[in-house]
């Protein structure tokens, strides 16, 4: 800016003097616009620097701002860290007081030791002197005390096995104390529990005899009973089969004794229609007579099975029957109802089964296995003895 007003100052007197050319005007022309161009020019460039500046006053504040702000976290840790050091001095000289102390108590101990080393030492002056002069015994002295410190260090291994033991002892004296205590504590409470326990022994001792009394009586009635049993039930099997000779012997029905057992075997054809489950007309008079036979047997109970072959049921039987299993249990449960309603049977004793073709007695391979695979079976077994027992209770 002072440059322009130079330039300016200078073309004015020129043109007072009135010695200014056109060359001249034109070239002052020139350097005044060149001076406005480059006062232009530093005034952007001043204007840049004030930015610059206050940018970087700007950040110099935050800059300062920030350190002041780390100087006081700073001065925050140095002040606990400062009152940790004081803390940690106080503890410190507290040690070194107790230090101190113990020192003190160690030098005092050290003039004890001291004093009683300077006893012993005199000491050991004189049992030298003691010594020496005794040196003068002889070489069976010196083997007699070699025998002695011998004896006195065997003595002292004992001495301290003893003291070992001892303490054992002790500690072992003071289990048993404990124990014996324990015990005499519990003594009354024990002995109430043993008397007692001595009276519901003899009580069940008592009560085992009398049920094993009592078994040997079901026992023994149980067996009069089977042979009664068994006595009415050969005759009764002899009647069913003088009834039913042919069909025995063409193998539609079969009867197995076993033991306490009786089991008869009809074939389905003799009670049923094909796929059917009701009992023809036909088969009524085989139920009729095997009601007899299970009714001359009452203390027996009486299991239905109803079983077939491995051949599918039918498609049109399968609304009824969707499998054997269907088939074989419903046939049972017929049986049943008919050897209560028409033979009289008590209901009690019955039960039914169907085991479709679970349980086969011939190879269902062939026509005459299957035909033997379809069949009722009724088997006459034993109550069980809980079950008598409880009917002969008065």
């Amino acid at each position: 800016m002072s440059f322009i007003r130079v330039a300016l100052v200078g073309l004015c007197a020129m043109l007072a003097a009135g010695c200014v050319s056109s060359d001249t005007h034109r070239q002052a022309l020139a350097e005044l616009e060149r001076a406005r161009t480059s006062a232009s020019r530093t005034a952007a460039d001043l204007d840049a620097y004030k930015k610059q500046a206050a940018a970087e006053a700007e950040a110099a504040r935050k800059k300062s701002a920030q350190d002041l702000a780390a100087l006081k976290e700073d001065k925050a840790r140095l002040a606990a860290d400062l009152h940790t050091a004081k803390a940690s001095l106080a503890e410190t000289q507290a040690a070194l007081d107790t230090t101190g102390k113990n020192l003190a108590a160690e030098q005092e101990n050290r003039r004890d030791l001291e004093g009683q080393v300077k006893k012993l030492q005199d000491r050991n002056e004189k049992v030298q002197q003691s010594l020496s002069e005794t040196s003068a015994r002889g070489a069976a002295l010196e083997k007699e005390k070699e025998q002695f410190a011998a004896a006195l260090a065997e003595a002292r291994d004992q001495g301290k096995e003893l003291a070992t033991k001892l303490a054992t002892e002790q500690v072992k004296v003071a289990i048993l104390r404990e124990d014996k205590q324990r015990l005499l504590s519990g003594t009354t409470t024990a002995r109430e529990e043993v008397a007692r326990m001595q009276v519901t022994l003899q009580q069940q001792e008592e009560r085992l005899k009398s049920m094993e009394a009592e078994k040997a009586k079901l026992e023994q009635e149980r067996a009069a009973r089977d042979a009664g049993t068994l006595r009415l039930l050969s005759r009764a099997q002899e009647d069913f089969a003088r009834s039913f000779e042919t069909e025995m012997v063409r193998g539609d029905i079969l009867i197995t004794p076993n033991r306490d057992r009786l089991t008869v075997r009809i074939a389905d054809r003799l009670l049923f229609e094909s796929g059917q489950s009701q009992v023809k007309p036909a088969g009524l008079k085989f139920l009729k007579l095997a009601a007899d036979l299970i009714k001359t047997a009452p203390d027996r109970q009486v299991l239905v099975e109803g079983h077939t072959d491995n051949v599918p049921i039918r498609e049109k039987l399968r609304d009824k029957f969707p499998t054997n299993w269907e088939l074989s249990a419903v046939r049972a449960a017929s049986v049943a109802r008919h050897l209560i309603e028409q033979g009289g049977v008590d209901r009690a004793l019955l039960s039914a089964e169907g085991h479709a073709d679970t349980k086969p007695v011939a190879d269902n391979d062939t026509e005459e296995g299957r035909k033997a695979n379809r069949r009722i079976e009724i088997t006459l077994y034993p109550k069980d003895l809980a079950e008598i027992a409880n009917q002969t209770k008065p």
